[in-house]
């Protein structure tokens, strides 16, 4: 659940793309983002979020958070909450 296809190509266009190219694939992530209606929408925001935490943070930083994240999933949370990281785990997947 929350991946988008053709986000999810550009994910890993971005993954592999170093320096000045890496910055161009992440505005490509945020325009296609912003085309996105309903739910997707959502997802997309989630999208641009991690690449721009990725960019900041180096390439380890989709570890990291998916380690954190289940870390909180293994406790007792609310459902919605629960949903909420596993979009972001499964997201955040695509950048490790």
């Amino acid at each position: 659940a929350g991946i988008v296809e053709d986000l999810d190509v550009l994910v890993k266009e971005f993954v592999a793309a170093d320096g000045e190219e890496k910055k161009a694939v992440f505005a490509k992530i945020e325009e296609e983002a912003g085309k996105l209606k309903g739910s997707s929408s959502r997802y997309g925001k989630i999208y641009v979020k991690a690449a721009k935490n990725y960019l900041a943070k180096g390439s380890d930083y989709a570890k990291n958070e998916i380690q954190r994240l289940e870390r909180i999933l293994e406790k007792s949370i609310s459902p919605a909450k629960a949903d909420e990281f596993t979009l972001k785990k499964n997201i955040l997947s695509t950048y490790a």
